[in-house]
């Protein structure tokens, strides 16, 4: 669904999709709805280029086996994927200007990497039951999130790139470390979980 400026709300009740979802270039969408979907399969979700959508809800969403992509919607205020458990490929969150809070409490299993890339006002972000990430995490320029003592340097690698303000906490730590002891900034929050294995399969 795509370079459709009379789309101002979408509802899809889909619960399962053989192929990719793509909702880009819709210059006057505000609401994006799929309350049903669950699986993904073959490919994977792109929401990009929205400039004006302010509400995402994929509540139900629990696998996806390619890419989830999030970007450039500049009015997003959160993205919360509560039932997410596994991504066969990777996830990308980006040049989001407003969005403040990414949670994706259940999720486990990321066989890509995951990419937190230029959100000027993220100040929560919260994956607490990673499990797996297998091509690594990478969280730059969100400058309101803080950096985990753990992840500097980085214990594998290909491990995390933080680039932010100050520093962040979460009672989780990598494969090969102790879990990190730091304090938490007060405008920030950041949990990433108890990483069993972290970058076990790293890329080429």
């Amino acid at each position: 669904v795509g370079n459709n400026s009379n789309l101002v709300s979408l509802t899809m009740n889909l619960e399962r999709v053989d192929g990719g979802i793509s909702v880009g270039n819709n210059s006057n969408l505000t609401s994006l709805t799929m309350p049903n979907l669950q699986h993904v399969y073959h490919r994977g979700i792109s929401v990009n280029l929205n400039p004006k959508l302010a509400s995402l809800t994929m509540d139900n969403l629990e696998y996806v086996y390619g890419d989830i992509g999030v970007l450039d919607n500049l009015k997003l205020v959160s993205l919360t994927m509560n039932n997410l458990q596994n991504v066969g490929g990777g996830i990308g969150v980006g040049n989001n200007n407003n969005l403040t809070s990414l949670t994706m409490n259940n999720l486990q299993n990321v066989g890509g990497g995951i990419g937190v890339l230029d959100n000027d006002n993220l100040a929560s972000l919260a994956m607490n039951s990673l499990e797996d990430v297998r091509g690594g995490i990478s969280v730059r320029a969100s400058p309101r999130l803080s950096r985990p003592s753990a992840l500097a340097p980085p214990a594998h690698p290909h491990a995390a790139l933080w680039e932010t303000a100050s520093r962040c906490s979460g009672d989780g730590g990598l494969a090969g470390t102790s879990p990190p002891q730091v304090d938490l900034a007060p405008t920030a929050s950041c949990d990433l979980g108890d990483f069993t294995s972290f970058c076990s399969s790293p890329p080429n």
